[in-house]
């Protein structure tokens, strides 16, 4: 092989032979063949390479295909073609350049002492990887080249930005400039760059320069991101024009002077809304993997992106720094105007719990009858956004959900991190190994410069060592890394043993381990092997005590505190501590700690009687939700939701294996009184968070865990009364969710199932409250006798059971009974003796109820001076509450009161903003209440056709509701906008039918009989009779069909008008 030739794939590609190019290619496949192999630089088996480029075809053809390109290319680039029966392989020499090795083996090299090479390295990039090329029918070797032209452009930044630093420690200043403003070239929007090259400007004596580059940043941020610039780089221009910045003379700089370093990690964006948890590290390594996947994430094509690696590998904290960056890069990245929210998995226990896990990180609320995961899909139908589904391994049969949900919503994306693919259809994949590492016998890698894996060894060691030097420690860190397959886990567990071991009785150790486990378990997976042997090693070297805790500390999801560790695991304060040395046990926050899942499994592995610390656990977070409860009753309302808040999936556990027990261990009293603790806290909290769907399930499993139980013919130490009043009480939660999704026959159903046994136990506060239920499902429903005549019973009863705030419960529903049936001096002496009670008990929730249905009551008085403050003052509760149904209550009605007092365009406002409110809680009667009162103020704008659109969508979702109140106020609405419209006969119909009707509140009476009245007199009296009659004869159901069926622009219903 006597000539020379050198390949190009920076740029336009280009093949050349002892300076001559190469020509004569049968097809733009043999280039890309070519270049594939070049680039790739290992050996790959002919049916890969067939499949590659001849997928669409049969297998065949496919081979035969390879087989002729394969000879067109022996014919131009001869011997450098290994080509054997099985594989080939394109082989390097001393006679074969090619420029993307070149480039690569340049940028790898970090050492101050070589800054000319980089920079001949950098301007071998002479453009994007195979800029301009492309082939027909190879998608996988397109998205080959994307991936790689992604990691090769960020290579270069990381090289040029490298270059810029160490030019000017070098007085070399004018170049480091010239490097900076290559990089705002490639990337104009990063701000960190601009911040650098202001700093050199300034700091060579050109300060307007380093100015105007200021203006230059705000105004491409302004155009790209849509953002002003971080405080970072308002500090740094406020130094520029102060003359802080010390002008750097080459002099200096060889004297040790340095340029200050100010490109930090990438901000976030505030252009985009999200739920990403803060990260308490800084993260390292990992950039061409980022530039890969968001390279990926921004073609069209690509719906679903599944980052598939071992555990331990990083996957969740890749995803969240993609995020991250995600939110801070330009629109062509992703329209993900919606935003960008994590969804974690790891508590998630069954497929069925996606769907609410995903709502909860949404924080979308289910509230009507259709089913849980229909309802999400509708909510996410019209959104752009990107879902990170996390750690989904164990949930792989909810597979299917993904699919669908992509289906469903085509502006959403959805990135996957798990341990197995989810084998769908429109999958991307995106394998993860662990950091990147260096060889040993690389000598092009100078001592204290290192690869990701190195890097994030130092880091840990530098919080054990201060003094800590990879530099020093270099080789021993190399083989730790190693031993552990580069996995951010284990370098994270192997440097917490700096403790007592250096690095070099480390990397021994780990030695010996891997070898014996590989030795033991053969059948276990190649990926897991090395990680095992991490956590063996870190196992076997905690006390007996030390492992003890940590397994009983694997029961504990999503979080504890040292009280809960204390009190589970018997974990002492410095038993503790040392396991957040040993990075067994990771501190989260100051007083809270957490699991790895990796570590969690395996530590449950080694539990001791498993079934007592489930147990143990439950009771636990049983008196623990007890004692949050008694925060509220006592006044302390705040930290009662702050702790179900900060629990929520123990107390989700425990709840879960509570039920389990009844269902399987014959001994069933510890199950029973531990879910007679949590009934009451886990009803109050549910509904305080508007977790109504969640409660409805697994009130309603408990329910049928204790039936069952009860139906058994003998349960040993359980009292049958003990297990009726339990099943009664679950009963009386289950029902208070069904009333706030709005199934109202059944809450009388269940409570009545209910009450016997609890008239049976003399349990007053729990039967008043069970009427209740019932009378606020007739008050729903505009049966306003029954309601009034349930609450009394109710009323005696909670003042016998002496419950002050259930008392007040029952004050309010009589108040807003009264005010439908229009007696407004009653409703507000109610409400009034209501409001005074919450503020009593210091229930500012209740309290801010209160004021806003007092005002609501002087509202309908025609007391608009009276009303307003009180319904600001219950806004503002809200608000400082953060409270979303609360919130969404108090804007509703100060909408109302804005609209009457002829604030129509504020009143619009307010509407709209607590009709989107509604609609991500899910809350579908208030979506026709908040389309109801937007319908009137249409109406008094004269926006006929907007107040008939509000008007009807309401109606359709009342009547499907059964909400009979709300419905007739829809139809009153309807009449006025009719009568404004002139169709003389529907409308006297749709008022008459109000008027008449017993649900109807006072209020919509009040408001269609002046206007009824006027519009008979225009009718004659023939007619009058026929509608009249017509009326008489139709149920609230039938009224609402004919509502539907009505042709619009008709101008007569019942006849004709004279």
């Amino acid at each position: 092989m006597t000539y020379r030739l050198e390949i190009g794939l920076l740029g336009p590609p280009q093949v050349h032979r002892d300076g001559q190019p190469v020509t004569g290619f049968r097809s733009g496949k043999a280039q890309a063949l070519l270049y594939y192999l070049a680039a790739t630089r290992r050996t790959h088996a002919r049916t890969v390479l067939a499949g590659l480029f001849w997928g669409d075809v049969a297998e065949q053809h496919a081979r035969r295909s390879l087989t002729a390109t394969l000879s067109n290319l022996r014919q131009l680039v001869g011997d450098h073609l290994e080509i054997a029966r099985e594989t080939v392989a394109f082989h390097f020499d001393t006679t074969t350049r090619l420029d993307v090795a070149e480039f690569e083996a340049g940028i790898a090299v970090q050492s101050v002492s070589v800054v000319e090479p980089l920079r001949q390295t950098v301007d071998l990039y002479r453009g994007e990887f195979l800029e301009g090329f492309y082939i027909h029918d190879a998608p996988e070797f397109e998205q080959w080249v994307l991936l790689e032209r992604a990691r090769l452009r960020a290579a270069l930044l990381q090289g040029l930005e490298r270059l810029a630093e160490w030019q000017a420690t070098q007085s070399a200043l004018e170049d480091a400039i010239g490097s900076m403003r290559r990089v705002l070239t490639l990337e104009p929007w990063r701000e960190e760059a601009h911040r650098q090259l202001m700093l050199l400007l300034a700091q060579t004596g050109q300060r307007s320069a380093a100015l105007a580059q200021f203006e230059v940043c705000r105004r491409t941020l302004a155009k790209e991101l849509e953002v002003e610039p971080d405080q970072e780089t308002l500090a740094l221009v406020e130094q520029i024009r102060a003359g802080e910045i010390e002008k750097i003379t080459p002099v200096q700089a060889k004297s040790g002077t340095t340029v200050q370093r100010v490109i930090p990690p990438p901000p976030d964006g505030p252009n985009r809304p999200h739920n990403l948890p803060p990260q308490l590290t800084s993260f390292v390594g990992r950039e061409q993997e980022l530039a890969a996947i968001l390279h990926r994430l921004g073609d069209p094509a690509c719906r679903l992106l599944t980052l598939v690696g071992a555990g331990g590998s990083g996957k969740t904290r890749l995803a969240l720094e993609m995020a991250q960056r995600l939110l801070a890069a330009p629109p062509e990245a992703g329209d993900y105007a919606d935003g960008v929210y994590f969804v974690a998995l790891q508590p998630v226990n069954s497929p069925d719990g996606v769907v609410s896990a995903t709502a909860e990180a949404l924080n979308f609320r289910f509230f009507t009858e259709t089913h849980p995961r229909q309802q999400l899909f509708d909510f996410l139908r019209n959104q752009r956004m990107l879902l990170l589904l996390d750690n989904f391994e164990h949930l792989l049969a909810a597979a299917e959900f993904v699919s669908a949900l992509l289906n469903a919503a085509p502006g959403v994306k959805v990135f996957v991190t798990t341990r197995e693919r989810l084998y769908l259809q429109e999958e991307w994949l995106f394998p993860l190994a662990g950091l990147a590492l260096t060889q040993e016998n690389d000598q092009s890698v100078p001592a204290g410069f290192a690869s990701d894996a190195v890097r994030l060894f130092a880091q840990h060691a530098h919080r054990i060592q201060p003094g800590f030097s990879s530099a020093a420690e270099l080789d021993h860190v190399l083989r730790i890394c190693r031993l552990v397959d580069g996995m951010p886990l284990g370098i994270e567990l192997a440097a917490a043993w700096l403790t007592g071991l250096s690095c070099r009785q480390i990397a021994n150790e780990l030695e010996r381990g891997l070898d014996i486990l590989t030795a033991r378990y053969q059948n276990t997976p190649g990926r897991h092997r090395s990680m095992r042997a991490v956590l063996e090693q870190s196992w076997e070297r905690l006390s007996r005590e030390q492992q003890g805790v940590l397994a009983r500390l694997s029961v504990l999801h999503g979080g504890f505190d040292l009280e809960a560790a204390r009190a589970i695991a018997s974990a002492s304060p410095l038993t503790l501590t040392i396991l957040v040395e040993k990075s067994m046990v990771h501190q989260t926050t100051t007083d809270r700690y957490q699991l790895h899942e990796l570590l969690r499994q395996f530590a449950a592995g080694h539990l001791q009687n498993p079934a007592q610390a489930c147990t143990d656990h439950a009771l636990f977070f049983a008196d623990f939700a007890h004692r949050c409860y008694e925060l509220f009753l006592n006044k302390r309302y705040h930290e009662a939701v702050q702790g179900f808040s900060q629990e929520i999936d123990n107390l989700r556990t425990a709840w879960q294996w509570l039920v389990q027990r009844l269902e399987s261990d014959p001994n069933i009293v510890v199950a029973a009184q531990g879910l007679a603790k949590l009934v009451t806290p886990l009803t109050w909290f549910y509904h305080e968070r508007t977790l109504h769907w969640e409660g409805k399930e697994r009130f309603q499993a408990a329910c049928h865990a204790v039936a069952a139980a009860l139906n058994r013919e003998a349960y040993p130490g359980a009292p049958d009364n003990q297990l009726q009043i339990l099943l009664a009480r679950l009963r009386l939660g289950f029902a208070q969710f069904l009333y706030f999704l709005g199934e109202y026959p059944q809450v009388e159903q269940t409570v009545a199932a209910a009450l016997s046994a609890l008239r049976g136990a003399d349990l007053a506060g729990e039967q008043a409250a069970g009427l209740e239920l019932i009378a606020r499902s007739h008050f729903r429903r505009g049966n306003y006798s029954e309601t009034r005549a349930l609450l009394q019973q109710s009323l005696a009863l909670m003042r016998q059971a002496d419950d002050g705030l259930e008392v007040a419960r029952v004050l309010s529903t009589l108040a807003v009974t009264a005010a439908n049936e229009g007696d407004y001096d009653t409703a507000v002496e109610l409400h009034s003796r209501t409001a005074a009670i919450y503020r009593t008990h210091n229930y500012t929730i209740g309290m801010a109820r209160a004021l806003i249905n007092l005002g609501c009551t002087y509202r309908w008085q025609g007391n608009l001076a009276a009303a307003r403050p009180l319904l600001e003052e219950g806004h503002t509760i809200a608000l400082e509450s953060g409270n979303p149904f609360l919130i969404m209550f108090s804007t509703s009605n100060l909408a109302s009161t804005l609209s009457e007092l002829g604030d129509l365009e504020r009143a619009k406002e307010h509407y709209q903003e607590s009709l989107a409110l509604a609609q991500e809680q899910n809350d579908q009667r208030w979506i026709a209440a908040n389309l109801n009162g937007m319908s009137l103020n249409h109406l008094r704008l004269n926006e006929l056709d907007d107040a008939e659109h509000c008007a009807r969508a309401a109606l359709a979702t009342s009547h499907t509701l059964r909400t009979d109140p709300d419905t007739l106020s829809s139809l009153s609405y309807l009449g006025q906008i009719w009568a404004r419209r002139g169709w003389v006969d529907a409308a006297v119909a749709v008022l008459l039918y109000v008027e008449r009707h017993p649900a109807a509140t006072a209020s919509d009476k009040s408001l269609s009989t002046s206007l009824l009245e006027e519009l008979r007199a225009e009718l004659p009296a023939e007619l009058i009779g026929v509608i009249d009659e017509w009326c008489a004869s139709k149920t609230l159901g039938e009224l609402v069909h004919w509502i539907d069926t009505v042709q619009r622009g008709r101008a007569q219903f019942f006849g004709v008008i004279p």
